[in-house]
């Protein structure tokens, strides 16, 4: 039947079979059987287990019943609307319409939440629109998307982005999975190490930088631009604020370019060999409360041998301040986050270069002060991974022999490894650097008054710039005083009631490790004792293979057991540390 009224507003239209709803002159069901070729698209679904559902604008309900009862174990159906005029129609057709078969299947998210899709699907505890609890994160394997309705169509784009924000949460939490199996117990144990540091530690100058910065990578790009850095003069030199990754140190050190600030990721042994030629440089290093502890501390430094013991010196000689990455949905972050030991948290990106480029951003204090970029090139040349005198490159040269001469880069036999082409020639990339590239593309693309001066590797898709011509502009700028210098950074102290904090934080979850440790030693605990505990030390576990929550299951009751000696020493090392 024509429609001459007005149907900017959703409406509901009775039909020979049902209702339907006429929106913006269009039938979002059939004018003829509503519930018809919806119930027919349902029939013809195959779902594997633990599929998280997407159920698309399902405004009056149809389909939905018949979806819950063909539905496979672990799966979970999510009705979602992105658009606030058809949500009157959801409370007076949908939400009555949820019964038995429906409960605790499926949960509903209006307009006004869509856009924390990725953080309700990775992180644990999170509650639906209409109450009802989202599984625990790492449920779901697959997700798939349905149409319920023809709303979806009005808004595409809309929708379509809600889609892959869906997609990618489920597929992140798997590749952080593998992440956390390798590293996650290595996470954890530093944490609890740097968390005595805090006292001892100075904050990060956020939106206080008012020179030029120029973030460095190790990449190979980093070399003209370290070279040409060495050629200015002190006072040239102290108008622009270098923030520099941790493995571009010993080029800058070989130059004799301090930077002003070090920003330090990287939790493993391998990386104190970026700081063996920077042991009296005094160096500001901004580090994840993840990073390996002796870098952090006076015991890699050669000073130690000579008796001087200061928590408030890195193993440089300088000062740190702490940032935390959410590299994990974890309760124990969660907690010290809410204790105020994490007064700076910054998404997990994976990619120092990433996190270098985050840190330039929340350093400066306005979007008109410039970032400059170089060394974050995502890809290597045939005959090296990272700039001239970086450890990396030292290591080849000292591990050459016939078979892999000094020269040949080894990870060219990497499979995912092919040709590109650069900014200036073919590069050379695999997919974990090109998707690392993608990422950064992705975030700062767009940025105001952020370049790129690097002349290798892939482009950044930021404005590109010579660092000659910068240099020149940079020259003609009011030099910075002292003072001003001066105030960039901030010197540490030592923070007496914060460190009683810590103390009582580490005493308190002694007592609870000691607690679980004799329970599961005797078997005199209850088992919601057991999931209480588990559910807020899920450090001790979250590194398992299927760690990514708590079980009453026997084996992993003796590998939690194993795993609590471990943490009651790094708790005993980091109260050593506050005694002194």
């Amino acid at each position: 039947m024509p429609i001459t009224n007005d149907t900017s507003k959703p409406c509901l239209v009775e039909t020979r079979q049902g209702l339907s709803v006429l929106y913006e002159n269009r039938f979002l069901y059939s004018k003829y059987n509503p519930a018809a070729s919806i119930e027919r698209l349902v029939e013809t679904l195959e779902l594997k287990n633990n599929t998280l559902v997407l159920c698309f604008s399902p405004i009056l309900g149809y389909g939905l019943e018949k979806l819950a009862e063909k539905i496979p174990a672990g799966c979970f159906m999510l009705a979602i609307e992105a658009d606030a005029s058809l949500l009157e129609l959801y409370h007076k057709n949908f939400f009555p319409q949820e019964n038995e078969s429906l409960a605790g299947k499926i949960g509903f998210l209006g307009p006004n939440r869509l856009h924390e899709i990725y953080t309700l699907l990775t992180k644990k505890n999170q509650i639906t629109d209409n109450g009802v609890p989202l599984p625990h994160p790492g449920t779901f394997k697959y997700c798939v998307r349905v149409d319920f309705s023809a709303a979806p169509a009005l808004r595409q784009a809309e929708y379509q982005g809600i889609q892959q924000h869906a997609e990618l949460a489920v597929a992140n939490f798997w590749k952080n999975r593998l992440t956390l199996i390798k590293m996650g117990r290595l996470y954890h144990r530093n944490i609890l190490r740097n968390l005595a540091l805090l006292p001892y530690s100075s904050e990060i100058p956020v939106k206080k930088i008012e020179s030029p910065l120029l973030v460095l990578g190790a990449g190979p790009s980093a070399d003209k631009t370290i070279e040409e850095m060495s050629l200015l003069s002190e006072d040239l030199r102290k108008n622009i604020f270098i923030l520099a990754v941790d493995a571009v140190v010993p080029a800058l050190m070989a130059r004799r370019v301090k930077p002003d600030l070090v920003l330090a990721l990287e939790c493993q042994q391998a990386i104190q060999q970026a700081y063996t030629s920077a042991t009296d440089a005094e160096l500001f290093l901004v580090a994840d409360l993840t990073s390996r502890p002796s870098i952090l501390h006076y015991d890699t430094a050669h000073r130690f041998m000579y008796g001087e013991k200061s928590p408030g010196k890195n193993c440089t000689g300088g000062t740190t301040a702490f940032f935390s990455t959410e590299f994990a949905g974890s309760r124990f972050l969660e907690r010290l986050q809410q204790q105020g030991f994490i007064q700076q948290k910054l998404p997990p990106m994976g990619s120092v270069g990433i996190v270098a480029m985050e840190m330039a951003l929340l350093l400066r204090k306005n979007q008109n002060v410039p970032v400059y970029v170089s060394g974050l090139d995502f890809s290597y040349l045939m005959e090296r991974s990272h700039c001239k005198e970086s450890f990396q490159v030292k290591n080849t040269f000292l591990k050459a022999n016939r078979v892999k001469p000094a020269g040949s880069y080894h990870s060219l036999g990497n499979p995912t490894t092919t040709k590109q082409a650069g900014k200036s020639g073919m590069v050379y990339s695999d997919q974990i650097l090109s998707y690392y590239r993608q990422i950064f593309c992705d975030r700062f693309q767009g940025v105001t008054a952020a370049y790129d001066v690097g002349q290798k590797g892939f482009d950044l898709a930021l404005e590109r710039r010579d660092f000659s011509q910068v240099i020149t502009e940079i020259s003609g700028m009011k030099k910075v005083s002292a003072k001003e210098g001066n105030s960039i950074k901030n010197i540490a102290g030592n923070n007496q009631k914060l460190a009683k904090k810590i103390w009582e934080f580490y005493s308190k979850e002694e007592v609870v490790l000691q607690e679980l440790r004799e329970g599961l030693s005797t078997g005199n605990i209850c088992q919601e004792r057991i999931l209480e505990i588990l559910e807020e030390a899920d450090y001790l576990y979250l590194h398992f293979p299927d760690g990514y929550k708590p079980s009453l299951d026997i084996s992993f009751l003796k590998r939690v057991r194993s795993e609590i000696d471990f943490f009651l020493k790094d708790i005993a090392l980091g109260k050593k540390l506050l005694e002194e």
